[in-house]
């Protein structure tokens, strides 16, 4: 279905997917996992976005790089910054990313209000006991889903999101490997 359409990406495609949402109209939603911007960058992006730090990620550090994104976002946008994570800490606890990724997109891609509730103050995500931080914002009135009709499978959703979960993780590491293998020729 070309008609909903997801960016999601850790580091570079973290960084990756968020450019893309603000080129690409037809993206209606995006996660980022450890992902940066540079300053020019930091464009008002309108497209629903969830973005995830850790707290002792040394390549990404949060306060520079992913919450002032968060800070701009002009759409709907949740800020988790994650306990003990580190850069890489969606290789080591990958259920914690898919479970909220898959319910973000489907969300908003499916118009599902009752998921929605996951990402306002007080739901799952803020009330997670992983979170050390939780800031949400674009919840308002205007932001309010009509209830979904749609019967379809919150099952294909997380597969989906785990894919592209998946396929974004190991394009990040064939980057760093490839880099390192360039560094010591």
């Amino acid at each position: 279905d070309t008609s909903r359409i997801g960016a999601a990406g850790h580091s570079l495609g973290g960084r990756s997917s968020i450019n893309a949402a603000v080129k690409d109209e037809r993206i209606g939603v995006v996660a980022s996992i450890a992902g940066s911007n540079i300053e020019s960058e930091r464009v008002e992006l309108q497209t629903p976005a969830l973005f995830f730090a850790g707290e002792n990620d040394t390549v990404i550090a949060p306060q520079l790089w992913v919450e002032p994104m968060y800070d701009v976002c002009q759409g709907p946008a949740v800020y988790v910054l994650l306990k003990n994570a580190g850069h890489g800490a969606c290789f080591t606890d990958p259920e914690l990313y898919a479970y909220y990724i898959s319910n973000w997109f489907y969300t908003w891609l499916y118009e599902d209000q009752e998921l929605k509730e996951i990402f306002v103050p007080n739901g799952n995500m803020s009330n997670d006991v992983r979170s050390m931080e939780y800031k949400s914002k674009g919840f308002a009135s205007e932001y309010i889903l009509p209830k979904s009709n749609n019967t379809s499978s919150l099952n294909k959703s997380i597969i989906i999101a785990s894919i592209i979960l998946s396929v974004g993780i190991f394009a990040s590491t064939l980057i760093v490997v490839l880099y390192k293998l360039k560094i010591r020729e």
